[in-house]
């Protein structure tokens, strides 16, 4: 696995804390920096400085609405990946919040090894789903469907229905170049038509808007992680 780097925008400074004390030994995380302010946060993106490759943000901040922060990141950093935390989970939240483009919801309840796990999976693979939010997203997120296939141009090829698949099942690029002996650039090129014909912006809105519009059997996915 490669490298990277996240941030945490929370109101409480002891995950940040644990969390560094993880990192410390570890070649692969890298905390970047933690904040207690989401404008804070905002405000040293816009500096122009090193912007992380996953941020952690609690869903309930003092300083800012955590759905404006999430629309600052879709709008303007469009590559860095959500994982929304909190410590009252609930379930009702989870279609908006992934439709929003969140890449994980979690609870503050899990240990800081399971959080660990989940910053791995959510880099690498590009969101995290437990069982039963896949279930209830089938619920949520059923309505207000993105724009559909209207034309022979926009049509999902057999090649493409596979990607789509293996993406769904969190293979990575590497995994789904192997899997189908391709090369990992071409896997990148279908990924690219496959938001492009989809309207949407990351891999969980790819995977939301296959769902909705029944491209593949989600019954088939029993646990995302």
């Amino acid at each position: 696995m490669n490298s990277f780097s996240f941030s945490i925008v929370d109101n409480d400074v002891l995950i940040a804390e644990l969390l560094n004390y993880y990192c410390e030994n570890s070649k692969q995380l890298n905390l970047l920096n933690s904040f207690t302010d989401g404008n804070l946060f905002i405000d040293y993106l816009k500096s122009g400085t090193e912007v992380p490759d996953v941020v952690i943000i609690e869903l309930k901040l003092t300083t800012i609405k955590v759905v404006d922060l999430i629309a600052f990141l879709q709008n303007e950093y469009p590559n860095v990946k959500i994982i929304v935390m909190t410590s009252v989970y609930k379930p009702e939240f989870i279609g908006s919040l992934f439709r929003a483009g969140v890449n994980a919801f979690i609870s503050k309840s899990i240990s800081v090894t399971y959080l660990i796990d989940i910053l791995k999976e959510v880099n690498e693979k590009g969101f995290y789903f437990t069982e039963e939010q896949l279930d209830i997203m089938k619920n949520q997120i059923s309505s207000k469907v993105p724009k559909p296939i209207v034309n022979d141009n926009e049509k999902l090829t057999d090649r493409e229905i596979e990607v789509l698949d293996l993406i769904c099942k969190q293979y990575t690029t590497n995994d789904i170049a192997e899997r189908l002996f391709i090369t990992k650039r071409t896997v990148e090129g279908h990924r690219s038509n496959l938001l492009l014909k989809s309207c949407t912006k990351n891999t969980v809105g790819l995977v939301i808007w296959a769902m909705q519009n029944s491209i593949l059997d989600f019954n088939k996915y029993e646990v995302f992680y």
